[in-house]
């Protein structure tokens, strides 16, 4: 397994619970990574006996004597150093996309990638159809194979995400209903319309706290537009947090207004929990959440104003999503994934 980074966001979280669930199984794989990432980026692997190891020139040696069968990368930069591995030691390439993001490539790089990653890969794994549908569109009629496996989570794994933080404590909430999410500040995870909707809604919305974990490019936007609709002495600006499991497991419904999305893990953690979430209707977030979670257009702020305060005053509507979540993330397997995977393998690569 080769990945730009080692720690920091959804896809990194992905290839943990991927490389333990297939070493679980009996599997060998190794894990490089090319930057870091955030601190401490490897300490989530080596507590589960993982030792990853940076991309140098010592890893060219050590996949000459290992004689691998196969790599698999993962983000752009991981394709990248993947395409020129497998160049240089004849190993068969997969690679994993995991987001939308090949729409907002510089030119340069999509071109990179369909000159160099494209005519070197074996096959190509999608989180969604939706990616695939954007993978499809990126290989422009080669004959590469696309398979659509989703995200899958091992409970082991998620146990160890929940720090034990009394998040209602730490911010003096105690008794107070918390709305919030877990994005990262970017004009994609559709925060603004969030905003809107909250100030709207009026006084069915009064008693809720808003609580968001998260920063990135757009928190001083935010942070302004929340003065600008007199909501700041709501609103809990969290930033990056390593216990932000604690914090969405805490909250009394979870927002999730993405414009553009590629599946949609951190939701699919809130339905592990039971989590009440109010989404927006994407195609790849039917995917995930299918009949588990409320609906409303997206970049709608009237539409989610009223649909918060539909759920803002009927519990038993907020029950009932509870419920239907958790049922519905049972579908998100580590081993289901796994397995799907090792499939691909043997059908792109043979073995």
């Amino acid at each position: 397994m080769l990945t730009g980074y080692l720690w920091g966001g959804g896809a990194e979280w992905h290839l943990l619970n991927l490389v333990w669930t297939l070493r679980q199984m009996g599997v060998p794989v190794d894990v490089a990574y090319i930057l870091p990432g955030a601190a401490h980026a490897e300490e989530p692997w080596r507590l589960r006996g993982i030792v990853p190891i940076r991309l140098r020139w010592s890893l060219l040696a050590l996949l000459r004597r290992n004689r691998y069968d196969l790599i698999h990368a993962h983000l752009f930069k991981g394709e990248l150093a993947g395409a020129t591995l497998s160049r240089l030691w004849g190993i068969p390439l997969v690679i994993s996309r995991h987001s939308l993001d090949w729409l907002n490539l510089p030119a340069w790089q999509r071109a990179t990638l369909s000159a160099f990653v494209h005519r070197r890969t074996r096959g190509m794994i999608a989180i969604s159809r939706a990616v695939a549908e954007v993978c499809n569109t990126a290989l422009a009629g080669r004959p590469v194979p696309v398979q659509v496996i989703p995200y899958g989570i091992a409970p082991e794994l998620l146990r160890d995400k929940l720090r034990g933080t009394n998040v209602r404590e730490q911010l003096g909430l105690q008794g107070r209903k918390l709305l919030g999410t877990a994005a990262r500040l970017s004009p994609d995870k559709g925060l603004s319309y969030l905003l809107e909707a909250c100030s709207l809604a009026g006084p069915e919305l009064a008693d809720w706290e808003i609580v968001i974990a998260g920063d990135g490019p757009e928190r001083a936007s935010l942070t302004a537009l929340a003065g600008k609709l007199n909501l700041s002495s709501r609103i809990h600006w969290l930033g990056w947090r390593e216990d932000v499991l604690d914090v969405v497991t805490a909250l009394d419904l979870f927002a999730f207004p993405s414009i553009r999305e590629g599946f949609g893990l951190a939701l699919l953690e809130a339905m592990i929990f039971g989590v009440p979430a109010i989404v927006s209707d994407l195609p790849s977030i039917r995917e995930t959440a299918d009949d588990a979670a409320f609906y409303t257009p997206p970049a709608n702020a009237p539409a989610l104003a009223q649909a918060l305060r539909q759920l803002a005053s009927d519990p038993p509507l907020r029950a009932h999503l509870s419920d239907r979540g958790r049922q519905q993330a049972q579908r998100f397997s580590a081993e289901t994934m796994a397995r799907q995977t090792l499939d691909f393998y043997r059908t792109t690569v043979g073995g």
